[in-house]
């Protein structure tokens, strides 16, 4: 995180932005740096990511929060949380980075943020930047999910199901970051109804919160075709695998049953006074396979063991 300071930003709506900066991690610190007239609204701020609430004061309700924004570090223990709490006339964010929203630029958040109607929807244009940041996540996660489709369809192998799965993670990293936002979004319903239906970065954001879902519930339906497929293949590859034994087997039985007899050590074998016995031997050794392979074959039992497959096949 760049090293910033600490800045109350106002509106040209008569609200006021503060954007609090606290190093030593101590959020306590960072909310005494408050106006008076914000602090009796104020308890605490979220240690948590994934929490949501409302406060009550009196005459004031102020809502605050803390989720993720960062997705490049995967969630892990020391990744920056967006923390923030706002009322009708402040906003309070702390420690938040804009720079972690390229590739947009924070010189462009902080003007359109400022010029939002109130501190709320100057909240919703944060937030939809961060959905939109999502978004251009989940534009990467489709070409890795392409690229998987593609090598299920060209070579699908024991890997596959290693590079499936990697994307089943990567989703439910996503849904990780992206369920505290929806959440926010659908908490805030409860504070300033009727400037939130008139706010229209409050339907922005909505919109964007909404195209999220439809794309998260789309991939998951992917995964689990792609995961489904790969287990149908496996378990074709696997009779395909027990039905050419079986075949096998059966073909090569008569000769094995011919030496077995003729290899036992009994006194009375008329066979081995044969002068033809060996050549006779040799023949019913080469003739019976044919004779039961042509059975199964009529019988419709080999299956695509003579036949093969063709060369454009998917299942490879």
């Amino acid at each position: 995180m760049t090293e910033q300071e600490d800045k109350d930003l106002q509106s040209g709506k008569r609200w006021v932005w503060h954007n609090l900066q606290d190093k030593a991690g101590d959020l306590k610190a960072a909310l005494d740096k408050l106006p008076d007239e914000v602090k009796p609204s104020v308890r605490e701020a979220a240690q948590e990511p994934f929490e949501a609430r409302i406060y009550r004061h009196e005459q004031s309700e102020l809502l605050e929060g803390a989720f993720y924004y960062d997705f490049d570090a995967k969630c892990k223990e020391g990744t920056p949380l967006f923390h923030f709490l706002v009322n009708v006339n402040h906003l309070v964010t702390i420690n938040f980075d804009l720079s972690l929203l390229e590739p947009f630029e924070a010189e462009t958040i902080e003007e359109q943020v400022l010029g939002a109607d109130n501190a709320l929807e100057g909240l919703f244009v944060l937030l939809g930047y961060i959905a939109e940041r999502l978004l251009h996540e989940l534009t990467d996660y489709e070409k890795r999910m392409r690229q998987v489709g593609e090598e299920m369809r060209n070579k699908n192998n024991a890997k596959l199901l290693d590079r499936i799965l990697d994307r089943r993670h990567e989703l439910l990293d996503i849904s990780k970051w992206f369920r505290p936002l929806k959440d926010t979004i659908m908490t805030t319903k409860e504070l300033f109804v009727e400037d939130m239906e008139e706010g229209i970065e409050h339907r922005r954001t909505a919109v964007k919160i909404e195209r999220i879902t439809t794309r998260l519930d789309l991939y998951k339906e992917e995964v689990e075709a792609l995961l489904a497929l790969d287990t149908s293949i496996a378990n074709y590859r696997g009779n395909e695998i027990t039905k050419t034994l079986t075949v096998f087997t059966t073909v090569f039985a008569p000769p094995t049953l011919l030496a077995g007899i003729w290899g036992m050590n009994f006194k009375k074998m008329p066979e081995l006074e044969w002068e033809t016995g060996y050549f006779i031997a040799l023949g019913l050794i080469a003739i019976l396979p044919v004779i039961v392979l042509g059975w199964l074959y009529y019988k419709g039992w080999t299956g695509d063991i003579i036949k093969g497959k063709r060369r454009d096949s998917n299942l490879k």
